[in-house]
């Protein structure tokens, strides 16, 4: 499941292939998707681009051996309702974000960037391991692993081209759990639990450095 802010309103989502609309967050419409197009399906993210709707995920494949093996997805569509979509052959897209006239997606590996969200290219020479949340800056791009470990993995880009990686040390330490990021003006926000339950970090966009307000 999740949540995105677009032109027509917020725009939520769920498994497999159900969507929500609201133009103000209190009353809700259901949208179901007229195609098997997310069938064994998972949506990681969707954003707008030149208004269309573009989605990310994965998509299950039964086998002969009684066994799923996955692949990425990308869908596309302009009602929320009829959908085209096109596989990929690594595992799965984390997260996406649009900025000025093209999307761009990481899959825990790498970047990807689409001008269209159907037709996608691999960026060269980028590794982003394990990166599962991206988000859209003012000057370029923030991407974060999901915590796990004492410090939290993050790299930034003004181009989505070139990559550079930094760790910051999180309170939580290894036990910590990031689920979410945002940019709120120059800061970062991240979302997650640690040992006590809920928890939020706060950072400076554009030098990370990690702190627990809540």
């Amino acid at each position: 499941t999740g949540l995105a802010n677009t032109s027509r309103g917020l725009v939520a989502w769920a498994y497999p292939g159900v969507f929500f609309e609201s133009v103000d967050g209190e009353a809700w419409t259901r949208v179901d998707a007229a195609t098997d197009a997310f069938e064994l399906g998972y949506v990681n993210g969707l954003v707008e681009l030149n208004g269309r709707f573009v989605a990310v995920g994965s998509v299950d494949i039964p086998t002969n051996t009684r066994t799923h093996a996955g692949h990425a997805r990308a869908w596309v569509s302009d009602d929320l309702s009829e959908w085209e979509y096109v596989d990929f052959e690594h595992d799965s897209f984390a997260d996406v974000v649009v900025a000025g006239n093209e999307v761009v997606a990481i899959d825990g590996q790498g970047a990807w960037t689409s001008p269209d969200g159907a037709k996608w290219s691999r960026v060269p020479d980028v590794r982003l391991p394990r990166a599962q949340l991206l988000a859209a800056t003012d000057s370029g791009f923030i991407a974060s692993d999901i915590g796990g470990e004492a410090e939290v993995a993050t790299w930034t880009s003004t181009d989505a081209r070139i990559w550079t990686k930094s760790f910051a040390p999180i309170d939580g330490g290894d036990q910590a759990q990031v689920t979410g990021i945002v940019v709120l003006g120059e800061e970062l926000i991240a979302v997650g639990s640690d040992p006590n339950g809920p928890a939020v970090w706060t950072s400076p966009v554009d030098d990370v450095a990690w702190q627990q307000v809540r």
